[in-house]
């Protein structure tokens, strides 16, 4: 699943995902959330072979509630949620995060490392600061991370939505993505929610994907 607004780099996503996913068959869907306002050009993705299923939500309605929206069109058992800026360097990331995924189906979010372009390390996660949360609110996260194990899987509090991937039943079971997050900590939000759940998210190691920002 794609949600977009319009940018230009969402079709090569489209495409590095779907090949990502020659593990799958013909068992998948792409879903593209097209937020483009009224008056602008509409998303356009001519390729058959992609299996891509363009919905039109009407307008920017940012990322929850476009990432609702695709979840309601989606008949898959799993949901991988994609920012329309990421590529795949590794082909095996996108299996890496579904092995883990249906070996713990009845867990909360699963997500890979993030690198910016440059190979930097982008925020992929991290863990709840309690304290600072009894002072200045519910969902602000610790920004600190902490050391990578080399591989497997680390527990985590909360993990990035720019490639977050969870069962169907554990996106239900918390409704979704809170809508009044328009845009950023939509993720701590819904991980947190998991944790209330005793839903467990995980950041995979092995996986890695590039967030071009």
């Amino acid at each position: 699943m794609v949600v977009l607004g319009q940018n230009e780099k969402a079709i090569e996503t489209i495409v590095g995902a779907a090949k990502s996913f020659d593990f799958l068959g013909e068992d998948y869907e792409t879903i593209v959330v097209d937020n483009a306002k009224v008056g602008e050009e509409p998303f356009v993705f001519e390729d058959d072979r992609y299996k891509v299923k363009i919905v039109r939500s009407g307008g920017n309605v940012g990322f929850s509630r476009g990432a609702n929206i695709g979840a309601k069109e989606a008949r898959g058992d799993f949901f991988l949620f994609l920012n329309p800026d990421t590529s795949f360097p590794n082909e095996r990331s996108l299996p890496m995060l579904f092995e883990a995924a249906a070996k713990l189906s009845d867990e909360g979010a699963f997500a890979p490392k993030l690198r910016f372009e440059d190979g930097s390390e982008a925020p992929w996660g991290g863990y709840f600061h309690y304290r600072l949360h009894r002072l200045v609110g519910r969902f602000n996260p610790a920004w600190g991370l902490p050391a990578l194990p080399e591989k497997g899987l680390l527990e985590v509090d909360w993990v990035a939505a720019t490639a977050m991937l969870m069962s169907r039943s554990s996106f239900v079971a918390v409704d979704g993505f809170a809508e009044e997050y328009y845009m950023f900590f939509e993720d701590v939000d819904i991980c947190h929610r998991f944790q209330e759940r005793n839903m467990k998210s995980f950041l995979v190691v092995d996986a890695e994907i590039v967030h071009q920002g």
